[in-house]
């Protein structure tokens, strides 16, 4: 059994990233060319204005491809042919297609540590750090509370609401998810639990209705210096680390994650927005981005100004995120969202394939984080 074990794990470490690339390559450029239509195209029309030449344009790809060897579709992502850009600027930037297929796959391992919600929340707590209160697991098909017993009878599942002295609960996807995709809301109204819907949540709801794993949370409530900017969603930050077995945990990026009006996440993908933080002073970084590359100065519903704004407590949110670092060191780069409430931060997910919108728009790219991995990934 062990030589079976070992095969194995040698036929994965050598043809891993091969089938990663033959496998889901056609979906990926599918994806590129569906946001290139949706987002990108909109966005030339809008920067025409502040566009390059044609010919220095055309060149400046041809230059990406042959540095990347990938067809450069974030040169449009983030509109690098606005004249504000020089070449060296953009060089900064890398293409998505390079960083997951080729880059990502050498250095994480075990992703599973992360993209299983369930597996991550018992780390998480098994090593004394904050997670949100879980109400609820469904895994397998099988439903338990937050103890551990397993839910076999409504009148169960009833009592272990009622227990939670909350009416509002979040159900996320465990497996596999991101961009806050599939997060939907239960609300207690009167004697009964309804989904967004006006559905009644119970036990048959969660065996027929919710297919796949999932977790169940009580909602956290923002700190009172990150509520004065937008309290409509729990905001949290996302944290870039680095770990090294030799060195130990570095942060190298961190962005605040903003809800807007119409939305209960802040995720970008679900209509949010998001702001480089100076994780050595909390400054924010004066401008937001959002995933239809809108630039702000402001909070849109709020009004304050990023430039305003610093977050006194963002040592805490690093210690956090290096301490979870270190507890994961089969994964060297990791992306933390940490939410801060008043008695400290909490953790909601650990990202093995991080977003990079979310660095290189408020960061001008990804040269530091490229720099402090390029011995890693020759």
């Amino acid at each position: 059994m062990a030589s079976f074990n070992e095969s194995i794990k040698n036929f994965n470490n050598r043809y891993y990233r091969f089938f990663l690339k033959v496998a889901l390559y056609p979906k990926w450029m599918g994806y590129q060319n569906l946001r290139f239509k949706q987002s990108y195209l909109p966005a030339i029309h809008k920067y025409s204005k502040e566009s390059k030449s044609l010919p220095i344009i055309i060149f400046e790809i041809i230059k990406l491809t042959l540095k990347f060897r990938c067809l450069p579709y974030h040169y449009f992502r983030y509109a690098l042919y606005r004249r504000q850009f020089s070449f060296v600027d953009v060089s900064k930037f890398y293409p998505e297609t390079l960083f997951y297929y080729k880059i990502l796959p050498k250095i994480n391992n075990n992703y599973v540590l992360l993209d299983d919600k369930n597996i991550f929340e018992s780390m998480i707590k098994g090593s004394g750090l904050r997670y949100a209160q879980t109400v609820l697991k469904k895994k397998n098909g099988c439903v338990y509370d937050q103890h551990g017993n397993r839910i076999v009878r409504q009148s169960q599942l009833q009592n272990t609401l009622d227990l939670i002295g909350h009416t509002v609960i979040f159900c996320k996807p465990a497996s596999y998810s991101s961009g806050g995709k599939g997060i939907f809301t239960i609300q207690k109204q009167e004697l009964s639990w309804l989904n967004e819907e006006n559905r009644i949540f119970d036990l048959e709801f969660l065996q027929t209705e919710m297919h796949g794993d999932w977790i169940l949370q009580l909602p956290l409530e923002n700190a009172k210096e990150i509520a004065r900017i937008h309290n409509d969603s729990v905001n949290s930050f996302r944290v870039l680390t680095v770990f090294r077995p030799d060195g130990g945990s570095k942060v190298i990026y961190v962005s605040l994650k903003l809800g807007t009006s119409d939305t209960i996440t802040d995720n970008a993908h679900t209509g949010g927005l998001y702001v480089g933080v100076d994780h050595q002073t909390g400054q924010l970084l004066g401008r937001g981005y959002d995933e239809d590359l809108n630039e702000y100065d402001m909070h849109p519903v709020s009004k304050i100004p990023f430039k305003d704004i610093r977050i006194s407590r963002v040592s805490e949110i690093v210690e956090y995120a290096n301490r979870a670092a270190g507890l994961f060191s089969d994964l060297t780069i990791v992306g933390w969202d940490i939410a801060l409430c008043d008695d400290g931060p909490y953790f909601l997910e650990g990202n093995s394939s991080s977003g990079l919108t979310i660095y290189q728009r408020p960061f001008k790219g990804l040269q530091k984080l490229m720099d402090e991995i390029k011995d890693l990934i020759k």
